[in-house]
This record gives structure tokens, sequence and C-alpha cells, in this order.
């Protein structure tokens, strides 16, 4: 006898074989249902690691807009070593036309000297602290781009991974169900 069923007048007994398949459409309906949850755990996870990549993506753009601030400070320390070049021109030939002048002369541009020099040591003193400050930030750049891109690679392998097993998940589904028809 097949799957111990009972032998009847006409063949196999109708009772036994109905019990068979609803046992096996209940044992099916399981392994639908686990698989179906399977799917829908899967999804949720390729969802979840979309918004982290959406995060990491904003990220990336909020550090983009850094660099364009330390593109912005370079062009400032620019104008300011002009200025500085500028200041120390002016600072000399006002020296000499001064000195040309009397000892009240030579005291007032002692005196412009002076001030000029201290806005020069001033200004060398705030291009060392925006050098500084744009090497820390490069670096601190640097460090978050390789960080940013370590983290995209690891998410773009999670979501193929993702994708595979879905697909195979499908694919076990789809065999699941031709069997059933």
């Amino acid at each position: 006898m097949a799957a111990g069923f009972r032998r009847s007048f006409f063949g196999f007994n109708s009772e036994d074989v109905m019990d068979y398949i609803t046992t096996m459409q209940k044992k099916q309906a399981g392994e639908v249902e686990k698989l179906n949850q399977k799917i829908t755990s899967l999804n949720e996870n390729i969802t979840t690691m979309q918004d982290e990549n959406t995060a990491l993506q904003a990220e990336r753009d909020g550090l983009a807009e850094q660099i364009q601030a330390f593109h912005e400070k370079f062009e400032e320390i620019e104008r300011l070593a002009q200025n500085i070049g500028k200041l120390y021109l002016v600072a000399q030939n006002s020296s000499k036309a001064i000195m040309e002048n009397t000892t009240e002369s030579r005291q007032l541009a002692q005196a412009e000297i002076d001030r000029n020099l201290n806005s020069i040591v001033q200004t060398q003193k705030e291009m060392e602290s925006v050098k500084k400050e744009m090497q820390e930030m490069s670096a601190h750049f640097s460090n978050e781009m390789e960080r940013l891109n370590a983290s995209l690679r690891k998410t773009r392998e999670k979501i193929a991974d993702k994708a595979t097993d879905s697909e195979y998940q499908s694919n076990q589904f789809a065999q699941v169900l031709e069997m059933l028809d």
C-alpha cells in the first residue's frame, strides 16, 4: 500500500487519501508561512540598510559642505597673505618718507611701523591658526571619508547578500508552490 492507504473496492480508501492530502496541505501551509515570514524579515533588513545608506549619503553631503567651507577659508587666507604683502610695502614706504622728515616724524614713523608689524604678527598668528585648523579639518575629513567609504562598501555588500538571500528564498517559495500544484 502506498503511503499507508487501506484498499477499498475501487482502489484506496478515500478517507485515508483525504486525511493524507489534508495533512500535506497543513504541512505545506506551515512551510509557506515560515518562508513568507523570512521574506518579510529580509525585506525589513533591506529597508533598514537602505535607510542607513541614505543617512550615510546625507553625512557625505555634510562633508562636502565642510569642504566648501575649507575652500572659502583658503581663499580668505590668500586674501590675508596679499594684505600682509601690501601692509609690508605700505610700512616700508611710510618709514622711508617719515625718516626723511624731522625727529618727530621719525617717532611717528616708528609708531606706524610698530602698528604695522603688530598687525603683521597678528595676521601671521591668525594664518597659522587657520592653517592648523584646516590641517585638522582636512585630517578629520579624510578619516570621515575613509569611514564613510568603508561603511558604504559594507552596506552595499549587506544589501547584495540580502538581495541574493531574498532571491534564493523566493525561488524556494516558487518551488514549494510548484510542488503544491
